[in-house]
């Protein structure tokens, strides 16, 4: 049955999936045709569409990223679902089709197709799981690194492919270290769960240590060992985190907030300390991603 879907499908052309997708999608697109009748494709935007998808069957590697809504996919014969902050895996030579999206429901995605040795990788050697859940951090820079190759695919420059496979590479790479992480082992430490909870609600309070040890009744130490053993990060570090992740989505949300604002209202002390954390977490300090932010999706 798969083969012959594959008989089917590997002669479809570019242009007939795109214009589908010209029907269906809101945002911006980027495509280079490379050598072998090869190529690479870039979506980043608003999908809606009560009809399903056009199957297609390539030697591409295709890599959706939800951002909101959920839609479901046939892949190989089998129907995989996609929620919010969630990544799903096309593997090369697989048969492929999205289901319709419900109407009202519009999604936003990326979505990412190129052959695998065009960003350097053996696709031989190459394992990858179907579908992988995203923490906030992973999704926030994730959604930087989907900004930055929707500014490239809008410049006109001779270096714009160039920089865009750069992109392509980094994105990629998160991908790899993403499906590569342990899981959490929140679920199995109580004390680290409820610190996290605990953090998750207070962010934007001094958090101090001490407080933490008197709230919980164990030593800071005791408390912090426990935390990087089931998250892989120390409590400061988290604290940052969870201020920075939460920084990113009002800059989303309110262009006209002031970034010395949405410091204060984050946790942060000074502005210094906000813009230092929002590169480390980030790449980019937090006026370089309003700037990114504001410049439209087409």
């Amino acid at each position: 049955m798969i083969r012959r879907k594959k008989a089917r499908y590997e002669n479809r052309t570019y242009a007939e999936v795109e214009k589908f997708y010209r029907a269906s999608f809101q945002g911006t697109r980027y495509f280079k045709q490379l050598r072998h009748n090869s190529y690479v494709k870039f979506y980043y935007g608003r999908y809606a569409t009560v009809k399903g998808w056009p199957f297609a069957y390539h030697r591409e590697i295709e890599i959706h990223y939800m951002q909101k809504g959920n839609t479901s996919y046939y892949i190989n014969g089998k129907i995989h679902h996609l929620s919010k902050r969630e990544i799903m895996i096309v593997m090369p030579n697989e048969v492929h089709g999205g289901m319709a999206v419900r109407p009202g429901k519009a999604m936003e995605k990326a979505t990412l197709v190129f052959p695998l040795a065009w960003v350097g990788v053996n696709s031989k050697r190459m394992r990858l799981p179907r579908k992988i859940a995203l923490t906030e951090e992973e999704a926030a820079r994730l959604d930087l690194l989907c900004g930055q190759m929707a500014a490239e695919a809008r410049t006109q420059d001779s270096l714009r492919d160039k920089m865009i496979r750069i992109k392509f590479h980094e994105f990629f790479c998160l991908v790899q270290r993403i499906a590569l992480r342990p899981a959490l082992k929140i679920t199995s430490n109580p004390i680290a769960g409820q610190l996290k909870n605990y953090i998750d609600r207070n962010f934007v309070r001094q958090i101090k240590i001490s407080e933490l040890s008197k709230k919980f009744g164990y030593s800071g130490e005791h408390l912090t060992r426990q935390f990087k053993v089931a998250t892989g990060s120390t409590l400061k570090h988290y604290i940052l985190q969870r201020r920075a992740i939460e920084a990113r989505l009002l800059i989303q949300r309110y262009p006209n907030l002031k970034l010395s604002a949405i410091a204060e209202q984050t946790g942060f002390s000074d502005y210094s300390l906000f813009s230092r954390a929002f590169k480390y977490f980030f790449g980019v300090i937090p006026a370089a991603c309003r700037q990114l932010d504001q410049k439209p999706m087409a």
